[in-house]
């Protein structure tokens, strides 16, 4: 929600009045993968390959984002952001070759990577995800800013009594410490927070959407 109101998607609520931070479960770092047909199996060699085309790379996108502009302004390459109503298609689209490259969630392109359909290049936060731990982050590879991922938490109405609040915030980080719903998350993707409590999931938030601004300004990206 916060990306499309930065892209002027209109709204008649402010997310962060409406809502009350209970606690970040966990983050969900975007994988970004290639077709086998692009010569490129990290970062450097995709930002070679970028430069020695003529043409944009072009990358999927299922919904109203800005993290392909994000790829292309720390590489410093052309990219051409090519908007799906949904995954379906745009997956269709990657698989056959139509699309170079795709900045997505785990889950979503699991099967793909393991099936050798697509290559995992970088994974874009600044610690290795669990679950690709042959696949370097975009930090260790030298592009400290290029840091994208869906986070995943809890969040009430506003004007949620506070210890209300505080009863379901106790119960999340009985759950975060429990090893087999560790386990389960980070088998999706997920990485699940050691602890957790409102004013640094606040703070995750606000900086996430602090980031996207300052490429949807950059870009003057529209929803």
């Amino acid at each position: 929600m916060l990306v499309a109101q930065a892209l002027g998607t209109p709204m008649n609520f402010d997310p962060l009045e409406v809502l009350a931070p209970v606690g970040l479960i966990g983050v969900s770092p975007n994988v970004l993968v290639v077709h086998p047909s692009v010569p490129a199996h990290d970062l450097r060699e995709l930002q070679a390959y970028g430069r020695s085309r003529g043409e944009a790379l072009r990358f999927g996108s299922p919904s109203i984002s800005y993290t392909t502009h994000l790829v292309g302004q720390e590489l410093g390459i052309e990219v051409e952001e090519v908007r799906y109503r949904g995954t379906g298609q745009l997956m269709t689209d990657l698989l056959a070759g139509r699309l170079q490259a795709y900045l997505i969630p785990l889950p979503g392109i699991q099967a793909a990577v393991r099936s050798g359909e697509l290559r995992a290049i970088a994974v874009s936060t600044r610690t290795p995800l669990a679950a690709l731990p042959d696949v370097a982050t975009t930090v260790a590879q030298g592009f400290p800013n290029l840091i994208s991922f869906t986070w995943t938490g809890l969040e009430l109405r506003s004007g949620t009594p506070p210890e209300a609040l505080e009863r379901l915030g106790a119960a999340l980080n009985l759950a975060l410490a429990d090893p087999e719903f560790r386990l389960k998350l980070s088998g999706s993707g997920v990485e699940a927070v050691e602890r957790t409590d409102p004013d640094s999931f606040r703070t995750l938030v606000l900086e996430d959407k602090a980031r996207a601004e300052a490429v949807i300004r950059r870009f003057n990206l529209r929803g």
